[in-house]
């Protein structure tokens, strides 16, 4: 049911691409240089092309996996079939996009001393609320949300650190 959803979304979007491709394929184009949100295939915009190369990911249909991370629009660590359906979505004007950030564990898009009191929390094996984005919070992606991750988000909120490096999303075929 989940593939016939998601084709159907697919053949939505590409649709309405084709009657209105530049009010459809530039909607979401690139700012300053920074990785967009859901291009992953990298043309600088999110469109229905991004989402076809999710399902072909998710399918193992070969792609370049290089900005298959782009690719995890609902940040769950997982590439499937809902951020190929997410992806569609937007593309045909029917949504927005809320990727999340290396580092956010809260989702609230900023990484800030909640974020490392949350990597803290599972360093030491407590709970967490549900919804964290917890592979988000493995910001030295070795796998493992240990006292390095809190160092690194804290460095990182008081601009001692630039960058974060979170681990590429698990592919999941339908």
């Amino acid at each position: 049911m989940k593939t016939k959803n998601v084709a159907l979304a697919l053949c939505f979007a590409f649709l309405i691409a084709s009657m209105s491709a530049q009010a459809v394929l530039q909607p979401n184009s690139k700012e300053n240089g920074k990785e967009l949100c859901g291009d992953v295939n990298d043309d600088g915009r999110t469109s229905i092309l991004d989402a076809l190369m999710i399902d072909q990911a998710i399918r193992s249909i070969s792609v370049s996996t290089t900005y298959l991370r782009r690719g995890d629009v609902n940040n769950d660590g997982l590439l499937t079939e809902k951020d190929a359906y997410l992806v569609a979505s937007y593309a045909a004007g029917v949504s927005a996009l809320q990727c999340g950030l290396c580092g956010d564990g809260n989702k609230d898009g900023k990484i800030n001393k909640v974020d490392a009191k949350l990597a803290s929390m599972i360093s030491v094996s407590l709970s967490v609320p549900k919804g964290t984005a917890v592979h988000a919070l493995d910001v030295n992606a070795d796998g493992r949300i240990n006292s390095v991750d809190v160092l690194f988000i804290r460095q990182y909120e008081s601009g001692k650190r630039t960058s974060l490096q979170c681990r590429e999303p698990v592919i999941v075929a339908p």
